[in-house]
């Protein structure tokens, strides 16, 4: 038979899954204050909370990309990845979602136009903080999502650093299948 002690801590560690995939994160974060529950308790949800930051790019994958998917037509060699797909809420405009999977090589790619870059990565590939365009993200005090503000690109040669995910928004494609 079980002890109640890690059937509770099951029971609140689903109880904070739910919260999170409810977006409610500030419930989530008093739960973590000292007091609340107990140590170990408190341990598995920091487990938790360190999920959700892991969940960054899935995050702006949903604020920046449509479910229109587009055909990027750029060809790339291997460990670099180019998806296109409407931009969210922008007629007309594009997405694009790069990623470099290589672990030494820069990669370059050519924009023929303006766009805003949000560019994630880590100091380390195991560690848990992840920077947007170079600044750590970490939830408010209040326990909610902070700003995804991205930063003006010029058209012309863009550098990919190794081991980046990347989102290019190009709000004034004008491409027509994105409505």
């Amino acid at each position: 038979m079980r002890s109640n002690t890690p059937l509770r801590q099951e029971s609140i560690a689903w109880h904070c899954a739910d919260l999170l995939r409810e977006g409610r994160y500030s419930d989530v974060i008093q739960l973590l204050q000292p007091g609340v529950v107990g140590a170990e308790t408190r341990q598995s949800l920091t487990a938790i909370h360190d999920i959700l930051t892991e969940r960054w790019a899935t995050l702006l994958w949903h604020k920046l990309m449509g479910t229109a998917v587009l055909d990027p037509h750029v060809s790339v060699p291997p460990d670099f990845y180019v998806y296109a797909q409407c931009t969210e809420g922008h007629a007309g405009g594009v997405t694009l979602l790069v990623i470099n999977a290589d672990r030494q090589r820069s990669f370059d790619l050519n924009l023929p136009t303006v766009s805003e870059r949000y560019t994630l990565t880590a100091r380390k590939l195991e560690d848990t903080t992840v920077e947007l365009n170079g600044k750590p993200l970490r939830l408010t005090s209040s326990g909610d999502l902070p700003q995804f503000k991205g930063e003006p690109a010029k058209a012309g040669r863009m550098t990919f650093a190794p081991t980046c995910i990347n989102y290019l928004t190009i709000e004034k494609a004008g491409n027509a299948n994105c409505k």
